[in-house]
């Protein structure tokens, strides 16, 4: 009898920690109310997309990513040289803003992209695309 009663307090002693241990879990802030683990714009900071650029954004379909607009870009300047339809001038001027948008951007991404960081790039990229465009149609041919 004393070892049936012995074994059940061992097991209590045993189990007791576990379930105490179960209660005291932290639940992420939801009874206490604490945002602390929330950075300045409301994003949770520990689901690893802190640093994300935006470039999955499941809402917006005809956005488009940033590295691939910086690629098109690059390519298309490129192409621009190859084919002399642009001037080393106005690459030059093209890859000058083009290295700005850059800088904006990691400057941006520092802290992770807000919405209006976003679409904030998104407005200087399209303005460069269309430089690029105008720079690109301009007849001027000249290798210079």
């Amino acid at each position: 009898m004393k070892r049936i009663a012995l074994a059940t307090v061992a097991a209590l002693m045993f189990v007791g920690p576990l379930a105490t241990t179960a209660y005291a879990q932290d639940r992420s802030g939801y009874e206490r109310g604490d945002d602390n683990d929330r950075d300045r714009r409301g994003d949770d900071r520990r689901d690893g997309d802190r640093y994300d650029r935006g470039d999955n954004d499941r809402y917006n379909r005809n956005w488009q990513p940033i590295n691939q607009r910086q690629n098109m870009i690059e390519n298309r300047i490129r192409a621009g040289m190859r084919n002399g339809r642009l001037s080393r001038n106005e690459a030059f001027h093209l890859r000058a803003q083009f290295r700005d948008i850059a800088q904006v951007e990691a400057r941006y991404r520092r802290n992770g992209l807000s919405y209006q960081e976003r679409r904030d790039l998104d407005r200087r990229f399209d303005r460069l695309t269309a430089d690029l465009q105008i720079a690109l149609n301009d007849r001027d041919r000249r290798r210079g």
